[in-house]
């Protein structure tokens, strides 16, 4: 179900009990808050979806950006942020980069993002400050050196959009969290495809209200 009709349906439940003794396993109530959360955030962005071009916040955010976008790249953005999580497939070549910097730039301007951090592959974290400063020229942060210069980047960074590659996920766990990004996204998303690795694993430890995974390599016929 969708559009909060599992959530009304848990409500309608719990009216029935009739003020009797009911048990709720906390994982299934946080299921339900979560469903509730994502309905009024579907009713909010509604009217955006419906018309982009006549919103102001679309205007002084992906309008604004510096590059040309395709007609399926504004779908990819809109659907990014509607979805809160959610995964991009396009073939290689087709500007996902773009998509996921749009509906970055899209959230902070709707108030719900102050930083994001892009995990990527070590050889795409110089390509990605280069297609950012491109399209927008939001502040960037490549985090590499030692452990102890990569704490002092987390500690001290202002950038909005702060670039870590797979291989920090699990060495700079605390660091990464002390971040707080209010978006997350993944480029080259089938490095997680195995979720029994490390990176996997610790990258699911990570809290962030809105995700964003894309690749455009097959992902072998798994459909997990």
């Amino acid at each position: 179900p969708s559009d909060g009709a599992a959530s009304a349906c848990f409500r309608r439940l719990l009216d029935q009990a009739q003020g009797g003794a009911v048990d709720v396993d906390p994982a299934v109530s946080e299921i339900f808050h979560r469903e509730e959360d994502e309905s009024r955030w579907l009713r909010r962005i509604e009217p955006l979806r419906k018309n982009p071009e006549q919103n102001a916040a679309w205007r002084r955010s992906v309008g604004a950006m510096k590059v040309k976008l395709h007609p399926y790249q504004k779908e990819g953005i809109l659907f990014a942020v509607a979805k809160r999580r959610a995964f991009l497939g396009d073939d290689m070549g087709l500007g996902k980069t773009m998509q996921a910097i749009g509906a970055a730039l899209l959230l902070k301007e709707l108030g719900q993002v102050r930083r994001v951090l892009v995990v990527c592959p070590a050889s795409l974290k110089s390509q990605w400050r280069a297609e950012i400063e491109k399209s927008c020229g939001s502040p960037t942060e490549i985090v590499s050196g030692g452990a102890r210069e990569r704490a002092a980047q987390y500690r001290t960074t202002r950038a909005f959009f702060v670039l870590i590659n797979y291989e920090l996920l699990h060495r700079d766990l605390e660091g990464i969290r002390s971040l707080k990004p209010g978006l997350i996204i993944l480029d080259e998303a089938q490095r997680i495809k195995n979720w029994q690795t490390k990176t996997s694993r610790t990258l699911k430890r990570l809290e962030s209200p809105f995700k964003l995974a894309f690749t455009g390599t097959p992902l072998e016929n798994r459909l997990a």
